[in-house]
């Protein structure tokens, strides 16, 4: 019971951290302005995550410890909230209202969603498949945890080591599950199966509703077809659960890695980027689209090859009708990250040695 409170309270706090940090990047004109509270969530969400590749990956190279990381996180967060609070405190408080009239307006329709959520979070977080990627995955965290190290251990030998294969180079979510595990004191094996898990789950929906939000948003009764719509695209995953290397399967049974945000979350928030650009006509979305495609390479290298992809030929169909050529350089800034990432590959840059 203990546990379940836990990984309640770990859930809501990152969440609404999310949410303020989503508040603090429009109110200081970083991101385009969002009318719900799920859209805000997910702008913090992708901005968290940016935000701690560029403090988490200097700190691997320079050979920092856990700890160090941890405290050098810790004081940039608090900094965040005390800008955020006084900037932004009236939105954030309007933003809460707003949901709450929200949740009674639309509470017929909340409810059965609610209750199908929660049952497919029970899913994911009792379902996950103990495997060797599993091993890999969980164990680094462990490992990094446990060794107090972000460098320096070949997670399946335990041997010394100091080489970074370009595979993971720039992946960093499993010293942000290990700080985390190291700040809620959990066992990296829970977290991961249940936190990293259902906090995929939850950001999946909250995509795929401001999608169907989108696109019923000139038609009468808008929230109450998103919302069915969703009930209905979450429950079809349970059609596809017996396949292999798709959304579904990735959710079902192995929504903590980094692969599975890729296939789920991430593939939906880069659609949801390139909606919001072509019905708003707003350049700040190559700024989420640039923060999607940047925290999607922290969370695995497949998200370098498929965040582009689907990006780039979204938007061209775009450029070629409303013949915006200027857009394509600026598609290329949003991607430059994965693209530097897929260069290395193709060039066989082997990885990065700290020793001479």
């Amino acid at each position: 019971m203990w546990n379940l409170f836990k990984i309640a309270a770990i859930l809501v706090v990152e969440l609404n951290f999310y949410h303020f940090l989503g508040i603090f990047m429009e109110k200081i004109r970083i991101l385009p302005l969002s009318k719900t509270f799920a859209s805000k969530m997910i702008y913090g969400f992708v901005a968290y995550h940016s935000m701690f590749w560029c403090v988490a990956l200097p700190c691997r190279l320079l050979e920092q410890s856990l700890h160090r990381l941890t405290s050098i996180w810790v004081v940039f967060v608090i900094i965040i909230l005390i800008a955020g609070m006084a900037i932004s405190y009236k939105e954030i408080i309007a933003s809460y209202y707003k949901l709450i009239g929200d949740i009674w307006k639309y509470k017929w329709y909340i409810l059965p969603c609610t209750l199908l959520m929660m049952f497919l979070l029970y899913y994911i977080c009792t379902n996950g498949q103990n495997d060797i990627d599993a091993q890999t995955y969980i164990g680094q965290v462990t490992t990094v945890l446990d060794m107090d190290r972000l460098t320096g251990i070949n997670i399946k030998t335990g041997a010394a080591s100091k080489w970074f294969e370009t595979k993971r180079i720039f992946s960093v979510i499993e010293y942000n599950s290990a700080m985390l595990c190291q700040i809620f004191h959990m066992h990296p094996l829970l977290f991961c199966r249940t936190v990293r898990g259902a906090l995929n789950g939850i950001l999946l929906a909250i995509g795929l509703f401001l999608m169907f939000l989108r696109i019923y948003q000139n038609q009468t009764e808008a929230t109450e077809k998103a919302i069915m719509t969703l009930m209905l695209a979450m429950s079809s995953l349970f059609l596809f659960h017996n396949t292999i290397y798709t959304g579904a399967h990735f959710l079902l049974f192995r929504a903590y890695e980094g692969k599975a945000y890729c296939a789920n979350t991430f593939i939906t928030l880069t659609i949801l980027s390139i909606m919001g650009l072509y019905q708003e006509r707003q350049r700040r979305y190559f700024i989420l689209l640039f923060l999607t495609m940047l925290a999607g390479l922290s969370f695995s290298p497949s998200s370098a090859f498929v965040l582009t992809v689907l990006g780039g030929c979204l938007l061209a169909g775009y450029i070629l009708i409303e013949r915006k050529w200027n857009y394509i350089l600026y598609m290329a800034l949003a991607v430059m990250p994965n693209i530097i990432y897929i260069l290395l590959n193709m060039g066989g840059f082997p990885g990065l040695h700290l020793e001479g």
